[in-house]
């Protein structure tokens, strides 16, 4: 699922462009680009408070939607839409009709059924927020950066301490949640630790850019990590450690993901397309370095997603969510519900639903009925 976007990062920017949403058009290999000028946001602090209310499970779902390709997607509509101050972020629950999604203050839980939580969790300014794993049970936070403290997000009880020994930068869990990935906010590197037993599995190094690294992260659907730096981003085999050529791009990364084979990164940012400075999503063939093209956006694009197959990209463009056939570039729909731009777009790992969230306080769940 998930498509990773840089967390906490860019906000401001997104008003800056205007372009038709949509174009695609191969472009020459895009050179090294003066540094951009947008700064990072800082990520807040944040610990945890739980609330009284004993954990609702919800009953194992009847008839699930349809699964998301090029032939259902134009018959997606919203399922239902929950109240949610500042949504940032969303996670899957295994094996559950649930997802939990969280702003700077609260995680909350609900079902695909009713918008009434069914668990929350309040967070106050004790710690430094992380990260979430991927199914929302287990909260990442740090008091000294230099040790990740494992927290499970219902109960608030401890579940792993990890002293890293180094000044930390970012958390990433992985698809699994059994293992965490951190990257040295003093060193060009990233380290691996098993969250049952909390040792060290391996350590990654290879990125070449002399600027600090913001995020490493492990790719959404194959084996490989990320490594992104203001606008430059390289991948990195995990087996092999081998790392790709360098991708450099004119602006910020906004949003990235690779597909299940690894071999295409897309990426959201700005560009100079055809003598204007557009946002939009950049498409690489990761083995070669060949830029594939780019498609235009309104604003620059949040929560890039590719689906199991690789057949629909989705992303936002402003308040609307968009699905793109990333072979052509084409858009193949766009759908309006938010009143204010998206913050975050989600598409389940069963590739049934998909979560946005936005500036209007609200979350939609999105799918396509059987």
């Amino acid at each position: 699922m998930r498509t990773r976007y840089l967390k906490w990062t860019l906000i401001g920017i997104i008003l800056l462009f205007t372009a038709g949403c949509g174009i695609f058009t191969p472009q020459p290999e895009t050179p090294a680009a003066p540094e951009p000028t947008t700064q990072p946001i800082d990520q807040p602090t944040q610990t945890l408070e739980p609330t009284q209310e004993d954990p609702v499970i919800p009953s194992p779902e009847a008839n699930p939607p349809r699964e998301l390709d090029l032939d259902s997607v134009s018959s997606l509509q919203q399922i239902i839409q929950y109240p949610m101050t500042n949504p940032m972020a969303a996670a899957w629950q295994n094996d559950a009709p649930s997802f939990s999604t969280y702003s700077m203050e609260t995680l909350k839980t609900f079902t695909f059924t009713s918008n009434s939580a069914i668990n929350s969790t309040q967070l106050d300014q004790s710690a430094q927020f992380l990260d979430v794993s991927h199914d929302g049970t287990l909260i990442a936070l740090t008091r000294d950066m230099e040790t990740v403290e494992i927290i499970d997000s219902t109960t608030s009880a401890a579940v792993q301490r990890i002293e890293v020994s180094m000044l930390i930068n970012s958390v990433d869990f992985s698809m699994d949640n059994q293992r965490i990935l951190v990257s040295s906010m003093d060193e060009i590197k990233a380290v691996e630790y098993d969250l049952v037993s909390g040792h060290q599995l391996g350590i990654f190094t290879g990125f070449e850019f002399a600027g600090p690294v913001y995020s490493v992260t492990y790719a959404p659907l194959s084996h490989d990590l990320i490594w992104v730096s203001r606008g430059t981003a390289m991948v990195q085999n995990m087996d092999s450690q081998q790392i790709s050529t360098t991708f450099y791009h004119e602006d910020f990364i906004n949003s990235y993901t690779l597909n299940a084979d690894g071999s295409i990164l897309v990426v959201a940012t700005a560009r100079t397309w055809e003598g204007n400075y557009h946002p939009g999503i950049q498409v690489w063939n990761r083995n070669t370095g060949e830029d594939l093209g780019f498609i235009t956006t309104e604003s620059l694009a949040r929560g890039l997603a590719l689906t199991n197959d690789g057949s629909l990209l989705f992303g936002s463009d402003g308040n609307k969510l968009c699905a793109w056939n990333p072979a052509s570039g084409a858009l193949v729909a766009a759908f309006e519900g938010h009143q204010d731009l998206i913050s975050f777009v989600s598409l389940s790992p069963d590739n049934r639903r998909i979560l946005t969230g936005s500036f209007d306080n609200t979350v939609i769940l999105w799918g396509v009925q059987p």
